[in-house]
């Protein structure tokens, strides 16, 4: 669901499996690998913000229904890539995602608290995405033009 740009070759390689992967959601094995038993998961634009405990089949499916819902837009792209360390187990991670929208580019920006697992990859304790992408994908949508019917003899139109 998603390519991945060369200049982000210098990032640990552990991150950038991760990244691949969380466009793979929609397989079992990868969210299973990927996800806890519950992610902690920030409100986009909320009011007030909130972070709410879901069970990962939960947010799985409503990753999956996100992307069917978008399914006719292209495949986003990694832009940047941010990491910070917590000590040698967690980490912060900052994901921008570019995508053509029906309006135009969009970023998509989302932070995860990563834990290293025993193996060689990571696992999402906190999912906090800053954009909503459906309400902005909603407020791009093009605009369809209503043709007017003419008024008939006797109507008033302000």
């Amino acid at each position: 669901m998603s390519s991945h740009d060369d200049s982000l070759a210098g990032l640990d390689p552990a991150v950038r499996q991760f990244l691949r992967d969380w466009t793979r959601l929609d397989d079992p094995a990868v969210a299973e690998r990927l996800l806890g038993p519950v992610i902690l998961v920030g409100g986009a634009g909320g009011a007030p913000p909130s972070t709410t405990a879901l069970p990962s089949e939960r947010f799985v499916a409503a990753v999956v229904g996100r992307q069917r819902a978008m399914s006719d837009l292209p495949a986003p792209r990694l832009g940047r890539v941010d990491v910070v360390e917590l000590g040698a187990a967690r980490l912060v991670v900052t994901a921008h995602w570019h995508v053509a929208g029906p309006g135009g580019p969009l970023e998509l920006v989302g932070d995860f608290l990563l834990e290293r697992t025993a193996g060689p990859g990571l696992r999402a304790l906190a999912y906090l995405p800053r954009t909503d992408v459906t309400t902005m994908v909603a407020g791009q949508a093009p605009v369809d033009d209503v043709v007017e019917e003419e008024p008939e003899v006797g109507d008033v139109r302000s």
